[in-house]
Parts: structure tokens; sequence; C-alpha cells
């Protein structure tokens, strides 16, 4: 919900700034590469997240005693694509957010990057396009 709320609002923003900066006569590229740049701090920020609630020294320890949890070696796992890692067969340590978040934000900067680099091109062509006429 964290992470839907963070993209909604991103996008949100963005879209003001494009809108605004086309009507002040600005480069939209700009904002949309500006975009790209956040949604990949955004990325980089959840993954960390995951990285920190993933860390123990000892796992058994963490479980019992941080998170009220029984710990079993049989059913406790570790993957970091998704991230994961859990105590038993019903807890993982990392939140349930964090992996949506990461891919909606990589996404979010694929595609902000895609379309920075469209309309650059196109602002481009059409100045060159201009001078020659």
């Amino acid at each position: 919900m964290v992470a839907a709320a963070l993209v909604l609002a991103a996008l949100l923003a963005l879209t003001l700034l494009t809108r605004r900066s086309a009507s002040a006569g600005r480069r939209p590229a700009r904002v949309w590469a500006l975009s790209a740049i956040v949604f990949l701090i955004l990325t980089f920020g959840f993954a960390v997240r995951g990285a920190t609630a993933m860390f123990a020294w000892d796992i058994e320890e963490t479980c019992r005693l941080q998170y009220g949890q029984d710990w079993s070696p049989q059913s406790s796992h570790e993957s970091v694509i998704p991230m994961s890692r859990t105590c038993n067969a019903h807890y993982d340590l990392v939140p349930s957010y964090v992996n949506p978040a990461i891919a909606a934000c990589a996404a979010g900067a694929v595609a902000s990057a895609v379309v920075a680099t469209s309309t650059a091109v196109r602002d481009r062509r059409r100045r060159r396009d201009s001078e020659q006429h």
C-alpha cells in the first residue's frame, strides 16, 4: 500500500510537471529524465529496505527474540530475487510491499527513460527541421 501510494504520487507529480513545463516552453524530456532518476532512487531505497530486513547474524535468535516466531530449518529459506528470508513456512522477514515496490519503481524508471529519450529525439528533429525551412 505504501509502495502504491509513492508510485501514484510520483506519477501525479510527473504529470503536473510535464504539463507545466510544456506550457512554460521548457523541455519535457528533462522532466521525464528527472522522473527516471526519482524512480531509480525509489527502487534503490526499497531494495535497501528489503536487504536490511534480510540481514541477521543469527536467524534463529532473530526470529524468536525480535519477531516472536519459531524458526524452522526445514522451511526456512533465503533468496535475493525475489527478496525473501523466512523464519518458518508462514513468516517472512522481508515486508510484503518490498518486492512489488521494486518492480513498480523499476518499471517506472524504464518507462520514464524511454519517454525521455523519445521526447528528446522528437524535439531535436523538430528543431533541425525548423532550422532547415
